[in-house]
């Protein structure tokens, strides 16, 4: 019962420092918390891991989707370090380790968001799996992308990081 109390206090005070229209995204995060300690539970009582894991890939894409949508409008800024949507300034490297950490993946967050996309992006996937691109156009990269199929794609240029988005469309 004195977490509950504890918790709702705490979120009066960020009501009251103009963090009330936010609520909605810490709200979504704390149901992400949960359906993830679900997902480890099922993963470790389940015969068929396989399953659990594809469902588990889908729920984390449409995850993201939302997560993003928390982002819309926040600003950009190359210095930006905002951690609250839609309040400050972001820049791309905080917005991508941002999203991961409100996933639920263990990142040093501000580290990765300041060094080079590739420092990160070769710690989160393996190296059979990284493409390089290297003076092609934007089309070869487009029939790449679509042909790896439906997931979230991490990209890194040579002064930007984000994510490309390939659904079913």
């Amino acid at each position: 019962m004195k977490f509950i109390i504890i918790f709702i206090t705490v979120f009066e005070i960020f009501s009251i420092s103009g963090y009330s229209q936010n609520q909605a995204y810490s709200n979504y995060l704390l149901k992400l918390d949960k359906s993830r300690i679900e997902f480890s539970v099922k993963y470790a009582n389940a015969k068929n891991k396989d399953s659990v894991i594809k469902e588990a890939k889908e729920f984390l894409f449409r995850s993201y989707q939302s997560i993003f949508e928390y982002w819309y409008g926040t600003k950009w800024d190359f210095n930006g370090t905002t951690r609250i949507p839609g309040q400050g300034r972001i820049a791309c490297g905080y917005f991508v380790t941002n999203t991961l950490v409100d996933l639920g993946f263990n990142i040093p967050r501000i580290k990765w968001a300041q060094a080079a996309s590739e420092v990160f992006i070769t710690k989160l996937v393996d190296r059979k799996d990284i493409k390089r691109f290297s003076n092609q156009n934007v089309s070869d990269v487009r029939k790449y992308l679509l042909l790896g199929g439906k997931g979230i794609y991490l990209v890194g240029l040579d002064q930007h990081v984000g994510f490309v988005l390939v659904d079913s469309n």
